[in-house]
């Protein structure tokens, strides 16, 4: 179905519209949208970063609004 969204992460079908994002605003599943190997979730965007673009526990944006 060309309008379902697929996970950038797992590739699995998500729907018509996705729940998260990755920091590039990537569509990401439920499953994904986890602290892992793959990145963090910071607490204060709702974003999945990757560990190199995190500070203290959130995303170096929202680290650097503080």
């Amino acid at each position: 179905d060309p309008d379902l969204i697929y996970c950038s992460q797992c590739k699995k079908a998500i729907g018509i519209e996705a729940p998260y994002f990755d920091y590039e605003y990537n569509p990401l599943c439920n499953d994904c949208m986890v602290d892992d190997s793959h990145g963090m979730v910071c607490p204060s965007c709702g974003l999945k970063y990757p560990f190199e673009q995190t500070m203290d526990g959130f995303c170096v944006n929202c680290y650097s609004d503080d």
